[in-house]
């Protein structure tokens, strides 16, 4: 018999276990992922199935690819027992605010799962309920970060300095500076 009393939300859970036995119980966490270089950090929710999971996020991806994995470190804020309890409570925590501190991987507001994530018809259904307000109340889209600088500033500094002196100038990487030059220049010929 286990019992899990590192609850947010002081509860404790007792599953059975053992060789013959099988454990149902699955509980979800709110995870906290952290660049141990730069501090920057990611929260999710997990079902804890994969001991090594960091986070599915683009900009989080994208970081563990520049800095490495073992850079990154994982913890439990949270624990809940449904998947629903979890998503609710990263959507309090991960808000529009939230995602636009430039300290946080985050790229959209919290509660709503990942690509790729299997969800119930009930949560379809809630998640459609959701969106479907937020509409109604006049939210144009699920929020996300805004532009990290103004398009004519980037264009100006690249024009001037080009993507080496202007990487330097704005302390970030030729690679950063060149993707995002690009980036805005097909967004405002699609527009």
């Amino acid at each position: 018999m286990g019992v899990d009393r590192g609850r947010s939300n002081n509860q404790t859970v007792e599953w059975s276990g053992g060789i013959g036995s099988i454990n149902t119980y699955m509980p979800y966490h709110i995870y906290q992922t952290t660049n141990q270089i730069n501090h920057k950090y990611y929260i999710g929710v997990t079902n804890g199935s994969n001991p090594n999971y960091l986070g599915s996020g683009t900009a989080l991806i994208n970081a563990i690819k520049e800095h490495g994995k073992h850079n990154f470190k994982r913890e439990i804020l949270e624990t809940y027992d449904t998947e629903a309890e979890a998503f609710k409570r990263e959507a309090e925590i991960v808000n529009e605010a939230f995602v636009k501190d430039r300290n946080t991987y985050n790229m959209k507001v919290g509660g709503f799962g990942g690509v790729g994530q299997s969800k119930s018809d009930e949560h379809r259904r809630n998640l459609s309920k959701t969106i479907k307000a937020l509409y109604d109340n006049g939210h144009s889209s699920m929020g996300g970060r805004p532009p990290a600088m103004d398009k004519t500033f980037l264009y100006d500094m690249v024009s001037q300095y080009g993507f080496k002196g202007a990487a330097q100038k704005l302390d970030l990487s030729y690679q950063q500076v060149k993707n995002r030059y690009y980036r805005a220049r097909d967004s405002k010929r699609q527009s």
